[in-house]
């Protein structure tokens, strides 16, 4: 599932949620919420999908008001951030991240245009690679300098000899997985056997 926090309809990434996963795409944006009606959609995102994807939009630049975003949703992303599994995209203002600072996985994006949200799918989808670093320090989870950068390495295909692999266990490998499927325990199988990056 996407949930579009602050938006009203499709933007880039929504549209990539929906074309790229065929998510379910949910709207959250900043007006006054029911409670009962708030707690009803978030149960109802937890319990019918195993990964989700939030995205915070539409923010103000300066920090008035908790830079526009309500507490309704702050809240809201705080409950699905501690019962589900997700991933919270802030499009916004780095000092916006004081909302959440217990999440598991925060992507900072600082802008809010068409480039960078797609941008932000490439990478959620590995094809290109992450970095950077805070620029400044939110709280004890999120401190200047905190960051993760993707390594850039591709791995190359080599003779196994040259890994340093028997070919007789790749033998023993392909008759263990060539077994599993002559006795129907799986419909198919691919494997890698990686060694020093080759």
């Amino acid at each position: 599932a996407y949930i579009g926090v602050g938006l009203k309809n499709d933007n880039a990434f929504a549209s990539r949620m929906r074309a790229d996963y065929n998510a379910s795409v949910f709207y959250f944006d900043y007006n006054k919420k029911n409670a009962d009606s708030t707690r009803q959609l978030a149960d109802s995102i937890v319990l019918n999908y195993q990964k989700i994807i939030i995205g915070i939009h539409n923010t103000n630049r300066p920090p008035l008001n908790n830079f526009g975003i309500s507490t309704d949703a702050v809240n809201f992303i705080n409950v699905l951030q501690q019962r589900a599994r997700t991933i919270t995209f802030l499009f916004a203002n780095p000092y916006a991240a004081k909302n959440w600072c217990a999440a598991k996985n925060l992507v900072v994006c600082y802008e809010d245009d068409s480039i960078v949200q797609q941008t932000a799918i490439d990478m959620l989808q590995g094809k290109i690679s992450y970095k950077g670093v805070l620029p400044v320090t939110v709280c004890d989870n999120f401190h200047y300098g905190f960051g993760i950068a993707a390594v850039e390495k591709e791995m190359t295909e080599t003779d196994p000899l040259l890994a340093g692999i028997d070919p007789e266990k790749l033998i023993q490998i392909d008759s263990i997985a060539n077994d599993a499927i002559a006795k129907k325990a799986t419909p198919g199988c691919v494997v890698l056997v990686a060694r020093n990056g080759k």
